[in-house]
C-alpha cells in the first residue's frame, strides 16, 4: 500500500488541514523545533492533523557537534512532545555542513546518541537526509531512512 505523506514547517505557513486531507494526503511529518525553539506552526499543524485524522510524525534539523549537544537536542524534542501520539515517529534531520566536517564516524556517534534518547522516551526514531549524506556520511545506522530527493 502506498501512502502520501508531506513534510511541513513554518515555511509552508499554516495550511487548512481539512483541505490537505481532502487532497488525498494520509499524514505529515512536522518540524517540531528549529535553532530558536518550537516551530511557530507546530501546534497548528499538530492539532490540524489530529482533528482531520492524519498520521503524524516530527523532525528536527540537528546542529549538534558533540554527543552532549545531541542529547540536549533530543531531550528538547521529548519536552515538546510530552507523550503525544506519533504514528510516524521522530526523524533526526542530518544535513548540517558543520557536522559533515566532523567525519562520518563522529556524525554516526552523534546520531546514535540522539536516537537513543528519543527511543528511551518511547518513540520510534529514524533518519532524514539526502542521498549524498546517506551514501557518504550517515548510512548504515540502526534506523530507517527518509531520503530527500529534490527535482
Amino acid at each position: 500500500m502506498m501512502y502520501k505523506i508531506i513534510d511541513i514547517s513554518i515555511y509552508q505557513g499554516k495550511p487548512d488541514w481539512k483541505m490537505v486531507k481532502a487532497s488525498g494526503v494520509d499524514g505529515a511529518i512536522l518540524r517540531i523545533l528549529d535553532s530558536k525553539g518550537i516551530d511557530s506552526s507546530f501546534e497548528h499543524n499538530f492539532n490540524g492533523c489530529v482533528t482531520n485524522g492524519l498520521a503524524k510524525g516530527v523532525y528536527r534539523y540537528s546542529y549538534a557537534l558533540t554527543i552532549a549537544q545531541a542529547e540536549k537536542e533530543a531531550n528538547e524534542v521529548l519536552r515538546v512532545l510530552v507523550g503525544r501520539k506519533l504514528e510516524l515517529g521522530v526523524f533526526l534531520d542530518l544535513e548540517y555542513n558543520a557536522q559533515r566536517k566532523l567525519g562520518a564516524a563522529k556524525v554516526k556517534q552523534i546520531a546514535e546518541k540522539w536516537m537513543a534518547v528519543i527511543r528511551a522516551g518511547g518513540y520510534r526514531c529514524n533518519i532524514y537526509c539526502n542521498l549524498d549524506w546517506y551514501k557518504n556520511v550517515c548510512g548504515g545506522l540502526n534506523a530507517k531512512y527518509w531520503i530527500a530527493r529534490y527535482p
